[in-house]
């Protein structure tokens, strides 16, 4: 009777072992399907999977590795197919169920990937977990467009707990397909305010159902704050795609580049995206504006320049847009409108060589004679100009107001300090033509 007893024993470990390992996930077949697959040859891993799977039905991570595999090489059919098997035969499958949502999802099959959640949710015993499920329900019952179904899954998760952050989340997702932004804002801010520490990732859905709300009631700027934190997953392509829209400091990038690679036309339409975005957008205006006088369209130059110095808050860059336009003004002989441009800048900026010399220019050409001849004289004490090359401009400035004022001998003396660089033969043929008998 001992030696039955005994050999009994032996026959149940031995029964007990081969079960084991008929659930072995390390089988030969496995192992190398797993090796195959990370390696990125799924044709082959599906086949290797396929022997595994013949010699242990219960391989979970097989299956569900197989049908990987076939959703990676595009056999969506194939791989739902193989998901149904494993997860009829061992319903408790949760990855199954969860790859089986996914690829239902990626084909816009929300029916299937509902479905899919249902199955999950049998098998689901923690409520934190059971609560998650019903908010992806929620969600993919309002891509069917079915609000009533939504709120019938809601009314479920509130039973089981419905001051659970997934519960406010659902409820703002049904509050925003029924377009009540201001109530929807409510529920997803409480979701966040009790996030705690949780995952960049996992968090998107909150700040994307956010930031949407948030952008139907035209409140842009938070739209962009949450949706900067809404960058991944699913939504990441999305958010992107729209704060690429409304970001104007994108397209004010790429028109400079445009403008840089001297294709003028595709800047300017970069640039009037930027201003369409944010109409008060100085530094558009600014390019704008010198991509238009290089087009000779002055007016519109004049337009631009105009509202990009209204626009800019920044003196500094106010004065570079100032400078941008005193400089058209001035190619375009536009002498009166340039001189209250110099006078402008050089409040900000008062003593700058260029623009007095600029101003000087002006106010000869306008007439001023005197005026033209006390901005010249006062930019020549600046200590930038000790070069008499520089120093030129603006003594042939001098030398042009008072010979139209008849002082002869002081304008020969500027028209020789002028005698120098680029100025010299202007100069020289000023002194020819008021001493000819010396010349």
């Amino acid at each position: 009777m001992k030696k039955l007893y005994i050999l009994l024993c032996y026959f149940w470990v031995a029964v007990t072992y081969a079960q084991t390992q008929q659930g072995n996930e390390n089988s030969p077949a496995f192992t190398e399907a797993e090796s195959l697959a990370q390696a990125g040859n799924c044709e082959e891993a599906v086949t290797k999977y396929t022997e595994a799977i013949a010699t242990q039905q219960d391989n979970v991570k097989a299956w569900v590795g197989k049908a990987n595999c076939e959703n990676k090489l595009g056999k969506n059919t194939e791989a739902i197919n193989t998901l149904k098997s494993i997860t009829a035969k061992k319903p408790e499958a949760m990855p199954a169920w969860q790859l089986m949502s996914k690829i239902y999802e990626s084909e816009k099959n929300y029916s299937g990937s509902l479905t899919a959640h249902q199955g999950m949710m049998k098998g689901e015993t923690v409520v934190a977990k059971k609560l998650k499920l019903y908010a992806g329900m929620v969600r993919l019952a309002l891509l069917m467009n079915n609000i009533t179904q939504a709120e019938g899954y809601l009314d479920q998760a509130k039973q089981l707990n419905a001051n659970d952050k997934e519960v406010w989340y659902a409820e703002g997702e049904i509050l925003r397909a029924k377009k009540d932004y201001m109530q929807a804002i409510g529920f997803y801010e409480k979701v966040i305010i009790n996030l705690g520490k949780i995952a960049p990732a996992d968090a998107a859905k909150y700040y994307y159902g956010l930031g949407d709300a948030y952008n139907k009631v035209g409140d842009v700027d938070n739209a962009v704050k949450s949706w900067q934190k809404a960058r991944y997953g699913p939504y990441k392509k999305t958010v992107e795609a729209f704060l690429m829209r409304t970001n104007p400091e994108f397209y004010l990038k790429l028109g400079i580049s445009y403008f840089q690679a001297g294709e003028y036309d595709e800047a300017f339409k970069q640039l009037q995206k930027a201003t369409e975005i944010k109409n008060d957008f100085a530094q558009a205006y600014r390019y704008m504006g010198i991509i238009a006088d290089k087009r000779d369209l002055t007016s519109e130059a004049d337009l631009f320049f105009s509202r990009g110095i209204q626009f800019e808050l920044d003196p500094d860059k106010k004065v570079e847009i100032e400078i941008a336009y005193l400089n058209m003004l001035m190619d375009n002989e536009l002498f009166d409108k340039a001189l209250k441009v110099a006078k402008n800048i050089l409040l900000t900026k008062p003593g700058n060589p260029k623009v007095m010399l600029q101003k000087s220019q002006a106010e000869y050409n306008t007439g001023a004679f005197t005026a033209a001849i006390r901005t010249a004289q006062n930019a020549l004490s600046d200590s930038t100009l000790s070069d008499p090359a520089k120093k030129a401009p603006y003594y042939f400035v001098i030398g042009m107001c008072n010979k139209i004022l008849g002082d002869t001998n002081t304008a020969l003396e500027s028209f020789k300090n002028a005698s120098f660089g680029s100025y010299k033969g202007a100069a020289q043929n000023e002194m020819e033509l008021l001493q000819p008998e010396v010349y």
